[in-house]
């Protein structure tokens, strides 16, 4: 949905979000978007990009898991990382992976869930967390189906609602 792509040299990413035509503009690994899209809440089966994603519910661009507020606001996996995604969440070491997993373990709401494909971010439904494990024996067993090299913190087991 994008309406505009102009070429600019700074490589920060920024969102800005349009006050009346409810568009947003968004800067983006060195490249200025323009979109038309107005809607807060994603289409079932419709790809989106991680700016859109960020524009409609907030969080950054880049997370697995973008919050905002204290509160995880989407889910967005890859199968690469984790086969049986969106279904069972395979969670990595990094202080940042651990502290978004473990605010998603401690929310009761679902978040909106994206699978990402060739086409982009396809929204797959709402999702919350059933059960989450750390024990060592599973997690070895989950990185080894996953063909992960990293070492895992947790796999949390997801509920579609």
């Amino acid at each position: 949905m994008l309406t505009g792509i102009t070429p600019v040299k700074s490589l920060l990413t920024i969102i800005i979000k349009s006050g009346k035509k409810g568009g947003f503009v968004g800067l983006h690994e060195g490249q200025l978007i323009v979109s038309s899209m107005t809607t807060t809440e994603p289409k079932e089966n419709y790809a989106y990009s991680r700016v859109e994603i960020s524009a409609m519910l907030g969080g950054n661009i880049r997370s697995f898991l973008p919050h905002k507020d204290g509160r995880v606001v989407a889910g967005c996996f890859s199968r690469e990382w984790g086969p049986h995604a969106p279904r069972e969440i395979l969670v990595g070491e990094t202080s940042g992976v651990q502290q978004a997993a473990e605010m998603l373990c401690g929310q009761k709401e679902p978040i909106p869930v994206f699978l990402q494909e060739l086409k982009g971010w396809v929204y797959v439904g709402m999702y919350r967390v059933g059960h989450w494990t750390q024990d060592p024996t599973v997690l070895d067993a989950y990185a080894k189906e996953g063909h992960r090299e990293d070492h895992l913190s947790r796999v949390m087991f997801m509920i579609c609602n």
